[in-house]
């Protein structure tokens, strides 16, 4: 399994490294800086991996083998905003943010937009 959540970014540090764009490969792996972090802390960091993974679709289910143990919705909610802040800076956040933040935006109004819970669940 690849290093973090989001290779392509890995990648692209390196090109426009090798590209003498200096500072936008910084800013670059900045931008993403937060969410690495996360993926290395020791016990979550894999169930993180394939959580967002998941999310971006890469992946069918976050599922892992035991021991392994899945992520609490804390810390679910934390990576969602991990995401919803990365998605300002990097577009490939953007479309898994943007559901993060509906949720949440639903959890904590939840009579707001009934139309739309009822048309998402719907589909």
């Amino acid at each position: 399994m690849t290093g973090y959540a989001f290779p392509e970014m890995l990648i692209d540090v390196v090109r426009l490294s090798s590209e003498g764009r200096r500072e936008e490969a910084h800013d670059l792996f900045d931008a993403h800086l937060p969410l690495v972090r996360y993926e290395q802390q020791q016990g979550v960091g894999l169930a993180t991996r394939k959580y967002v993974m998941m999310k971006r679709g890469i992946l069918a289910s976050d599922a892992q083998r035991k021991p392994g143990a899945g992520l609490s919705a804390t810390a679910m909610a934390e990576i969602d905003y991990l995401l919803t802040r990365l998605a300002r800076r990097d577009p490939r956040a953007a479309a898994i943010a943007d559901v993060a933040m509906r949720k949440q935006h639903d959890a904590q109004n939840p009579t707001a937009c009934p139309s739309r819970r009822l048309s998402e669940a719907a589909a």
